[in-house]
């Protein structure tokens, strides 16, 4: 069955994006949900390193211990990050 959507052009925020797929109801009804729990945002907890196609991080680079931590794609499950398998990378590599 066929299902509708509305949005207002104010309510494109800054991404501004107009195909239909982002605005489909199970995706409203998501970001709804997560918009109301009492979380924090990543940017909020540091900085970020994005390089080509995620980083250029290496596993040679990881370090047992350190302040900065290394946050990959496997870490981040179901909106939230995950802290069973941790990896480390000396300051000097993050900072770069």
């Amino acid at each position: 069955m066929a299902q509708v959507s509305e949005v207002s052009i104010g309510d494109l925020g800054l991404d501004s994006r107009l195909d239909a797929e982002y605005y489909q109801s199970m995706y409203l009804e998501a970001e709804e949900a997560v918009a109301g729990l009492d979380g924090v945002s990543l940017a909020s907890l540091g900085s970020f390193i994005v390089g080509p196609f995620g980083s250029t991080i290496k596993v040679e680079d990881y370090v047992e211990e350190s302040d900065s931590r290394y946050i990959r794609g496997k870490d981040v499950k179901s909106y939230f990050i995950e802290d069973d398998d941790n990896a480390y990378i000396e300051h000097e590599k993050w900072k770069c």
